[in-house]
């Protein structure tokens, strides 16, 4: 099935014969012979083939399976038992396999008595040229000299199931020999001396900083003096390999980026850079390789934080990492590990034994690194730890001693002051032998132990504080007291606690209705509730509320979600809107029905008073989405209370071109962009850390038109207090306050307004001051 046609012209005469013409078609091209044939052993004469297919020559196919192109050759050739010779002029175009684009490849190939030779080989894509020979005699010995012009070597660790280096991803130059013999396959020798290599993945380019050499032989591939350069960085290895076996490398390097190593070998979720050094060796059975490394990174950078300096020396295997040294360098402080590490199948951790030495240091570093955890912290802190067990539940002893001048968490406006604590350990139980903290004018105080002798931790602790001065995101406790239990193990741990709060404030602001991120912290589970008890004097405060509440109610939770049960109710207050007052009557926040985030039910009842009608305003929904009502005493629409309030005028004052439905969308929309603007106003008042920031709308009878509207307040310290208010417009009344609180309540105010020049002074006394 290999030939299609078949042509012959020719004569024989006894044992010679004529070929005149010997034409055939052929895997998937031609072949033309003519010459002379005597005593059937002996021929001579011209051979030539044009457009051969690889994929169809049974002999190539069966040798290079997936080698695809066209061969094409012609020459001259004697052929007897005692005499070889020819001359051909061979060309193969469109050479390729599976991954490769091989070019095309001309050369010519001389026989004689001795072999095969070729001459003036080249693959003009590969950037290949070859010169190599073939014996006839014994196992057929071959040698080839190969001249290499940055040709794509890629390829090769492809073969081998490496999937580091993309198409074009590895180039080299210089030359290369190969020795071997033709009945055995593989080559028995072959000695590369490459000029330069150059390595690119991304955009990082990696070339080789000197000449270096790769023999194989014996079944093993020797490497000499390979080194790379990546910008200032040097990174060598030397050393023997066995494909399959073993291998014994020496690895040195100098400032090699991490980020570059990384991504030249494809590691998954590698955010790490970094200038490493190093001098390390790795040898043994593949199966069980061990390492032995002297290691140091400078400028190491991870998860967008910067370490200056980590260095030490680690060795291990398949079954072990020993930590025998690791310094690791922060800005203001550093700390030692030492230790070992057990691995399961796959390298993965399943027992650790680790010792952690701090020196004593500062404790600046915390905000810097743990920025979720901690917002500020100076002080000092020394510890001597070690962690056994389980890398997820290690059990802890040791002694740690941390002092701080100031510590808050996230989130915490105002820090802890005068930190003090100490732990100690004797036989597996940690002893919490001091727990000090000042908040504000109070202190917290605690005890407890946390016990690893039959357990991952069992903790029995308590902490209580008197007169604590707490500012946290949008609250604000003076003169709290609580106590806090804490039980479980370390890691699911079970706090409970109760908190009293005589005076407080709270700012509410639009962020506080969006779902809460959950907790990362180290806890398998952590449960806790508290029990919260406001008698009065808290103070919910937004841009159109003003409210003394009281009540009791629980926050309970765990690492996914927060709850809040009970409620608060309002004791005295005021609700705004459009510069009116309106003195709260009843009012109630119910927390609950809204799973991790705080959104409760508000109801509120306000009444005010404009000449001699009386006007009731209530609030009734969820804080994000209540809906305002508003009547009256006398009876008016509410279209006519709303024009009143909103915009200066009732219904009967509209101007005889304005449509009844266009003005009452007018003021309904008015009513809803006030409360908006409440929300947003307060948002951004705590953002500008203004105490007071209204933003609303007036209407202006004598222009016909609404005017913006803004007042602006700031407390200067416990007792001082400055606003503006006005339009912003210089041709309107601009008001400047100033209010000073005496002792016992009293309150002196002086206003100014402008451009009218007038004065006023007041004093009241302020009874909601107690």
């Amino acid at each position: 099935n290999d030939i299609d046609s078949l042509y012959y012209e020719g004569s024989i005469f006894g044992k010679q014969s004529e070929i005149r013409s010997l034409f055939m078609r052929a895997f998937g091209g031609t072949l033309s012979v003519t010459g002379q044939i005597s005593d059937n052993e002996k021929f001579s004469g011209a051979v030539e083939a044009d457009t051969l297919r690889f994929a169809n020559i049974p002999a190539l196919r069966s040798f290079l399976p997936d080698l695809t192109g066209e061969l094409s050759f012609q020459g001259d050739v004697e052929w007897t038992p005692e005499k070889r010779v020819g001359n051909f002029t061979l060309f193969a175009r469109d050479l390729k396999t599976s991954e490769r684009d091989l070019g095309n490849f001309g050369g010519e190939v001389i026989i004689d008595d001795a072999g095969m030779r070729v001459n003036s080989g080249e693959f003009d894509k590969l950037g290949i040229k070859i010169d190599g020979e073939i014996d006839w005699a014994g196992m057929r010995p071959y040698k080839a000299e190969l001249l290499l012009d940055n040709v794509d070597f890629s390829f090769i660790p492809e073969s081998h199931g490496i999937k580091t280096f993309d198409y074009g991803g590895l180039l080299v130059s210089g030359a290369c020999s190969v020795q071997g013999d033709l009945k055995t396959g593989m080559p028995d020798v072959i000695d590369m001396q490459l000029e330069s290599i150059r390595i690119q993945k991304e955009n990082d380019v990696i070339v080789s900083n000197r000449p270096m050499q790769v023999i194989y032989q014996n079944g093993g591939i020797e490497i000499r003096s390979l080194e790379l350069k990546y910008r200032l960085g040097i990174l060598g290895v030397e050393g023997m390999v066995v494909p399959g076996k073993s291998l014994a490398l020496m690895v040195n390097g100098k400032d090699f980026s991490l980020k570059a190593l990384g991504r030249l070998f494809d590691l998954p979720n590698w955010n790490y850079e970094g200038n490493l050094s190093l001098s390390a060796r790795l040898f043994g059975d593949l199966n069980d390789l061990k390492l032995k490394a002297d290691a140091g990174v400078s400028e190491f950078i991870i998860a967008g934080r910067s370490i200056p300096e980590v260095k030490g020396r680690v060795e291990g295997d398949k079954s072990r990492i020993i930590v025998e040294d690791v310094c690791i360098t922060l800005p203001a402080s550093s700390f030692n590990l030492k230790g070992n590490i057990d691995l399961a199948e796959g390298y993965k951790p399943v027992n650790i034994n680790m010792h952690l030495f701090v020196p004593q240091g500062p404790l600046t570093d915390l905000p810097v690194y743990l920025p979720d955890l901690f917002r500020e912290a100076s002080g000092t802190i020394k510890a001597d730890l070690n962690l056994t067990g389980k890398p997820s539940n290690p059990q802890i002893t040791g002694d740690l001693h941390l002092q701080a001048d100031t510590l808050a968490f996230s989130n915490m406006r105002k820090p802890l002051t005068k930190v003090d604590f100490a732990v100690s350990t004797e036989d597996k139980v940690i002893n919490i032998d001091t727990l000090e903290a000042h908040l504000g004018r109070g202190k917290l105080s605690g005890r407890g132990q946390v016990d690893f002798r039959n357990s991952l931790g069992s903790v029995s602790a308590s902490l209580s504080g008197e007169k604590l001065d707490l500012s946290f995101m949008n609250l604000e406790v003076n003169n709290a007291s609580a106590s806090i239990d804490i039980g479980g193990d370390l890691y699911n741990p079970i706090i409970k606690g109760k908190v009293m709060v005589p005076r407080g404030k709270f700012n509410l602001t639009s962020d506080v209705f969006s779902r809460r991120r959950k907790l990362d912290l180290f806890f398998d589970s952590l449960a806790y509730h508290f029990d919260v008890e406001v008698p009065r004097n808290f103070w919910v405060r937004s841009s159109f509320l003003n409210a003394e509440m009281r009540g009791k109610f629980s926050i309970a939770g765990d690492l996914d979600d927060i709850k809040l049960d009970g409620g608060i109710s309002c004791v005295q207050g005021n609700l705004f809107f459009q510069q009116r007052r309106f003195r709260i009557d009843t009012g109630e926040i119910k927390f609950g029905g809204v799973e991790n985030s705080f959104d409760p039910h508000i109801y509120v009842k306000s009444e005010g008073q404009i000449q001699s009608t009386r006007i009731f305003l209530t609030l009734q929904g969820r804080i994000s989405s209540f809906t305002p009502r508003i009547y009256s005493s006398p009876p008016m629409s509410e279209s006519d209370l709303l024009a009143m309030l909103a915009l200066g005028r009732d219904m009967s004052a509209i101007n005889q071109g304005d449509s009844k439905e266009l003005f009452e969308t007018e003021i309904l929309e008015g009513l809803k962009n006030s409360y908006i603007s409440a929300l947003i106003g307060n948002t951004i008042s705590s953002a500008l850390n203004l105490d007071e920031l209204f933003l609303s709308s007036l209407f202006d009878r004598s222009s016909g038109k609404t005017k913006s509207f803004i007042r602006v307040g700031k407390y200067i310290g416990r007792n001082i207090f400055m606003a503006y208010e006005g339009t912003m417009d210089e041709e309107d009344e601009e008001t400047y306050i100033f209010e000073y609180r005496l002792p016992k309540g009293f309150v002196v105010n002086i206003e100014f307004k402008e451009p009218e020049r007038d004065q006023r002074i007041n004093v009241r006394y302020d009874w909601k001051f107690w």
